[in-house]
């Protein structure tokens, strides 16, 4: 009975799986078809992912939850390396302490990027600011064992990328009405699997996860034939679990 009303709210619970542990889920209702997404949870160490942000945001720090899933993981990056454009705002040299610093602007550029790349040791973080375009040729190359992120921003009919990403973030939508809703809508048919794209609404889903500080991340890592799953992560500063929700809970707990 709990689970039942508890689940139509769309809220944040914990639910117990086989082995006694417990996962994060999101409940949220498709047309009466209830979508259970888990918490991204995977770790990013050798993979190439897309992170998506707002138009015409200017970033000193990275965007809220980055930290959370990219730097804070068990093994820390012992080098990290910003690829930038010559377009590229100033403001991402602030984001980090880099220890190197690229603009490629020429394919001997991205050579010699790519052979300093072949040497750096593993644990390296290598971020992409928002007007780089990764040449195709460059990802076939390049060391996989370093872990890659490419921030972007979200605009109506982008360039199709050339490259597979493990994994793609999307911003937090706070308002029903952001411009942003229609455009992360355009970009789902070529990022989910045919049945998962057939149910989900992001709108629909955006008025299930209100107020959970929540947004959504596509990702292929760590799931079966790699088969990209539908997954959440926090998208707000320090979000945790709010009282309102708990007051919920504890008064479907008071019924029974």
């Amino acid at each position: 009975m709990i689970a039942k009303e508890a689940r139509s709210l769309g809220f944040i619970l914990l639910f117990c799986d086989k082995i006694g542990k417990y996962k994060n889920e999101i409940c949220i209702d498709m047309d009466h078809n209830i979508l259970s997404l888990e918490a991204f949870e995977a770790h990013l160490h050798g993979h190439i992912v897309q992170w998506y942000l707002p138009k015409n945001v200017l970033h000193s720090a990275y965007p809220p939850g980055f930290e959370e899933i990219v730097l804070q993981v068990p093994v820390p990056y012992v080098r990290k390396v910003l690829i930038s454009h010559p377009k590229s705002s100033e403001s991402w040299k602030l984001t980090d302490k880099w220890d190197l610093f690229f603009q490629p602007s020429t394919p001997q550029d991205w050579g010699l990027l790519l052979s300093i790349l072949q040497n750096q040791p593993k644990h390296t973080l290598v971020i992409f600011s928002p007007e780089v375009t990764i040449p195709y040729a460059f990802v076939q190359k390049t060391n996989r064992l370093l872990t890659y992120i490419h921030f972007s921003y979200l605009a109506y009919m982008p360039i199709p990328p050339s490259i597979q990403y493990d994994a793609t973030f999307f911003p937090f939508i706070g308002s029903l009405e952001d411009p942003c809703i229609e455009i992360i809508q355009s970009y789902l048919p070529r990022l989910l699997p045919p049945e998962l794209l057939k149910i989900f609404v992001l709108k629909d889903a955006l008025k299930d996860m209100k107020g959970s500080g929540a947004s959504f991340v596509i990702s292929k890592i760590d799931e079966p034939y790699q088969k990209p799953a539908l997954c959440w992560y926090y998208a707000t500063k320090h979000q945790k679990t709010t009282p309102h929700i708990l007051q919920i809970l504890e008064t479907l707990l008071l019924r029974e």
